[in-house]
């Protein structure tokens, strides 16, 4: 898809102001779990077109946004976060105990940002406590693998996997419904997320978490028909 050159520099800006975040959070160790598999999208998937988009369509400009600004929505998420887990431990209550049926198949997954927004890696690691590393000179970001599925964050304990969606209101016109048609490869995204589930006897939970409200109320009504797929709106 084609993808506006003008402001690429504002995306290059960007990625210097990441070069110091890296430099430690590539000391920190990766999650403990078990499982694997291998990268069957590629480093280049539908996520990096959509969120390269984003990073060269807003640059740096949210990214002067003040710290107690960050540090009020990073509570806000993890309150939302936190919200959204009670009310699948209520569901499973209701439903009796079973066993996590992922356990034992999720696994770590690199997922690279280079070409990503601040705004999308600061959201994603706000969502699901996720940290950023280096390999060579390339930046990635803790992701995990189900199924050879790709999902942002994944809680063993709640067996509740993670999705974050950044600026994602920018996709969609006025009245609502998408422009860029690149939104359909997210709707496929949920698709196989919900698969996941249903290949694991419906007890895994899926939640996507949208910064923007447009977005949100979209993939909310999008995704109703899956069971074990949530969306909210989180800002």
């Amino acid at each position: 898809m084609p993808i506006p050159l003008i402001v690429a520099g504002a995306g290059l800006m960007t990625l210097g102001g990441l070069a110091a975040v890296t430099q430690e959070a590539s000391k920190i160790g990766f999650p403990s779990s078990s499982g694997s598999g291998d990268d069957e999208w590629g480093e280049t998937s539908y996520g990096d077109r959509i969120r390269e988009y984003e990073s060269i369509a807003i640059g740096g400009i949210d990214d002067e946004d003040s710290d107690d600004k960050r540090r009020g929505s990073q509570g806000a998420a993890t309150g939302a976060v936190a919200g959204s887990s009670a009310g699948v431990a209520a569901i499973e209550a209701s439903k009796g105990c079973k066993k996590c049926t992922a356990i034992g198949l999720v696994g770590p997954h690199k997922q690279f940002v280079d070409s990503w927004s601040i705004i999308s890696i600061n959201y994603q690691q706000r969502i699901c406590s996720t940290t950023l590393g280096l390999e060579g000179t390339r930046t990635y970001i803790n992701e995990y693998k189900c199924l050879d599925v790709a999902f942002d964050g994944w809680r063993e304990t709640e067996c509740l996997f993670l999705e974050a969606k950044g600026k994602y209101d920018q996709f969609f016109k006025g009245d609502g419904e998408p422009w860029y048609d690149g939104v359909e490869d997210t709707f496929n995204q949920g698709t196989r997320h919900q698969f996941v589930m249903e290949s694991l006897e419906n007890i895994p939970y899926c939640h996507w978490h949208f910064l923007q409200p447009k977005s949100a109320s979209y993939f909310k009504q999008k995704f109703a028909k899956y069971t074990n797929l949530k969306v909210f709106h989180t800002p």
